[in-house]
């Protein structure tokens, strides 16, 4: 049989703080009375042996129990893109070292809470892309070439549906690369 060996994490309540501070029910040893997630957190045998004189009718909680009962509700997510297209003169500069240099200062930015000025917010997750963009193609040139690719039936109609969806949820960039890529290898033939 398997017994269950995670810790049980204690925290300080006080009902009667809680109606006073708005919220605040929760010990910190540094602070004071706070919101939950800013408690103290005690040891099994802390809670134990430490007898609180702190205030009227505090009692000892599990974490999970507080967390159960008075947990604050999960803050709001917003996903965010930013695009930013950059022209470069290279005046004798690598193209694929200033992409490297445009990714390494997003990084820098995000890593220096850039991205949220100093608000309360946080960033919990990022992505970036920084990539050579091709040339752009034109509507008719892809439309051409995808009525060339059915006429000779090299496109089947009943894959029609699911190469148009994996078309449409790429990346602008990305379609373009493919696209260019196939017309390319058609010409070498």
């Amino acid at each position: 049989m398997q017994t269950n060996t995670t810790p049980v994490t204690y925290v300080l309540f006080s009902e009667k703080e809680m109606a006073i501070a708005d919220g605040e029910g929760f010990w910190n040893s540094e602070l004071g009375w706070v919101a939950l997630s800013d408690a103290t957190l005690f040891t099994n045998k802390e809670a134990v042996t430490l007898r609180p004189t702190i205030g009227e009718n505090v009692q000892w909680m599990t974490l999970d129990e507080a967390k159960a009962e008075y947990g604050e509700p999960e803050s709001e997510i917003a996903r965010v893109r930013l695009t930013l297209d950059v022209t470069y003169s290279l005046n004798g500069e690598n193209a694929a070292e200033m992409v490297a240099l445009l990714r390494k200062m997003t990084e820098i930015a995000v890593g220096n809470d850039m991205l949220t000025g100093g608000s309360d917010a946080e960033v919990e997750d990022y992505s970036i892309e920084a990539v050579i963009k091709p040339e752009p193609l034109s509507e008719k040139e892809v439309a051409d070439f995808m009525l060339d690719r059915i006429e000779n039936c090299e496109f089947s109609l009943e894959g029609l549906p699911d190469r148009l969806a994996k078309y449409g949820l790429m990346e602008p960039h990305a379609f373009t690369a493919e696209m260019r890529e196939r017309m390319d290898s058609l010409k070498c033939e």
